[in-house]
């Protein structure tokens, strides 16, 4: 069973589920994670996102966005209003620089933010999620983790997820 299936059937109910049954979350079983994640891409063309690879598969706007970072995966999902908006890979903490697992909240938005903690790192849309550094921001992505903790994403999916989130936004992290 993937981690995400472990996550999704823990929180049950949450917004996190979908109301299209082609876009559910998959059963307690293997055969039903890969086809969840096949059923995903398939009105993107693809059963694969590539790093740096998007796609939103609404354009909508509105309130309700919670964004889930699977980990083992490195891909991020982002659901509004239950219903599945894009899914983008994602570049996480490297050994040592662990991103955190759990519920996070944005606690802060910076359109052009450097780091303080990693000689001026340039962190364009930085969205905070802790106080001691991490954040989603975007950044390279070269399909693995490889950043100090924060989570990366392609330039114009960051920029496209700055103006839709806010600071009620649930961060769900997972390994």
């Amino acid at each position: 069973m993937s981690r995400l299936a472990t996550f999704l059937g823990a929180v049950g109910a949450l917004v996190l589920m979908t109301q299209d049954p082609a876009l559910a979350a998959p059963a307690d079983d293997n055969i039903a994670s890969e086809r969840f994640h096949a059923d995903l891409y398939e009105e993107a063309g693809t059963t694969v996102l590539y790093p740096g690879e998007y796609h939103w598969f609404r354009n909508d706007s509105g309130a309700d966005v919670h964004l889930v970072v699977d980990l083992s995966d490195q891909v991020m999902y982002v659901y509004q209003d239950r219903q599945l908006l894009a899914a983008t890979t994602v570049s996480t903490g490297k050994d040592g620089h662990e991103t955190p697992l759990g519920k996070f909240e944005i606690l802060e938005k910076n359109e052009e933010h450097y780091s303080n903690l990693y000689d001026d790192a340039p962190m364009p849309y930085m969205q905070r999620l802790t106080w001691d550094g991490i954040a989603l921001h975007a950044g390279s992505l070269p399909g693995y983790p490889a950043s100090h903790g924060c989570i990366r994403l392609p330039m114009s999916f960051a920029e496209q997820l700055f103006e839709l989130t806010d600071f009620e936004t649930e961060v769900y992290v997972v390994a």
